[in-house]
């Protein structure tokens, strides 16, 4: 899955894309990061894993010096990053994906830190019958 895609252009959807993207919310679920490698792959995994059609991953790491940035490069290379030169911390770094995700037209954030891991498929719990705001 691919998330530097907007949502009027999807070449990198989650293994459901067969469901009908003309009534699918369109989701960034932004990932925020430091300095907690292992954690962020297995967080971005249980992502990848969703068969929700129109998710799009955004990591946001706070300048992390462990390799976290390196090692996500590595194993998801669909998966975009966005590297702040400073450690915003929690609110700093998550305005960062909301204003991506405001800048590209998403009807939904999800926020996540980068120790949750998503039980499959998730997106029961988030968008059982919502509409986009």
């Amino acid at each position: 899955m691919r998330s530097d895609s907007s949502p009027e252009n999807e070449p990198g959807l989650a293994a459901g894309e067969q469901v009908s993207r003309a009534r699918t919310p369109s989701v960034l679920a932004v990932v925020l990061s430091w300095n907690g490698r292992d954690d962020t792959v297995a967080c971005i995994e249980s992502l990848l894993a969703q068969d929700y059609p129109r998710l799009h991953v955004l990591l946001v790491d706070n300048a992390s010096q462990d390799g976290t940035v390196e090692a996500v490069r590595q194993q998801f290379p669909g998966v975009e990053i966005q590297v702040n030169e400073t450690n915003l911390l929690y609110a700093g770094g998550m305005n960062v994906g909301m204003e991506r995700a405001r800048q590209e037209g998403f009807d939904y954030v999800l926020l996540l830190n980068n120790d949750i891991v998503l039980p499959s498929p998730a997106r029961r719990m988030c968008f059982n019958g919502q509409t986009p705001m």
